[in-house]
């Protein structure tokens, strides 16, 4: 049997054609996400078949290709923070944090035309950790979501338990001092990277004193102390 270089084995040991293989880690990926819970397999093959693999180091941003249209990012694995950059003073606040399942920018399919030049300048998603992930563009979901009730019920579910999440941040940011905010960042960022597996140690990755404390909206000076 002739067997192409570009292959790859499956579960069972058989060889499958390395987009094959490719499309089904995309769907595994999809499908143990919150955000895509219910939707129809024929449904994830077709985001699949739009999606791309992609995988960021600990610093780096998660952005489409250079020219390329605005896309959903549902993370395998690693942390990222989604952050909302200052205009004119050019700090960037911490607004959300995201870990393995969970789908970013999902709301970009809800709105009913483009947004304005330079609004999604404002905004960035960092890797705080190495991230790999599937990229879906954002017309190709809306495209399937239009037509399928349950990744309807599932992307207004997540964007309603983001919403209250982020009221917690907001309450916890005015209420309570720094120490427990910088407490509350470490924690979350473990759970996400420890993920189910018992793991006493875990490896965050250097964050700067300076970069914790924009994404805070504190001083420097604060975290160092």
């Amino acid at each position: 049997i002739m067997v192409d270089e570009s292959s790859a084995r499956d579960r069972t040991g058989l060889m499958v054609p390395q987009k094959e293989a490719e499309r089904s880690w995309l769907v595994r990926i999809l499908a143990a996400s919150p955000s895509f819970r219910g939707a129809a397999e024929e449904d994830l093959h077709e985001l699949a078949r739009a999606a791309r693999n992609l995988a960021v180091q600990r610093g780096g941003l998660l952005a489409p290709p250079k020219g390329k249209s605005a896309e959903i990012y549902v993370i395998e694995t690693g942390v990222v923070a989604k952050l909302a950059a200052e205009i004119e003073g050019g700090k960037s606040v911490l607004v959300g944090l995201f870990g393995a399942g969970d789908a970013i920018a999902i709301d970009a399919a809800f709105r009913g035309r483009p947004a304005a030049p330079g609004a999604d300048a404002a905004r960035e998603l960092r890797a705080l950790t190495n991230v790999t992930a599937a990229a879906i563009p954002v017309e190709d979901y809306r495209r399937v979501l239009r037509r399928s009730q349950e990744l309807a019920d599932a992307a207004i579910t997540t964007l309603a338990i983001r919403q209250s999440k982020l009221e917690a941040r907001f309450a916890l940011a005015l209420q309570s001092p720094l120490e427990m905010r910088l407490a509350a960042l470490f924690a979350q960022m473990a759970a996400m990277v420890a993920g189910n597996r018992w793991q006493p140690t875990v490896v965050i990755g250097k964050l700067s004193q300076s970069f914790v404390a924009d994404m805070l909206g504190v001083s420097r000076e604060h975290v160092n102390r």
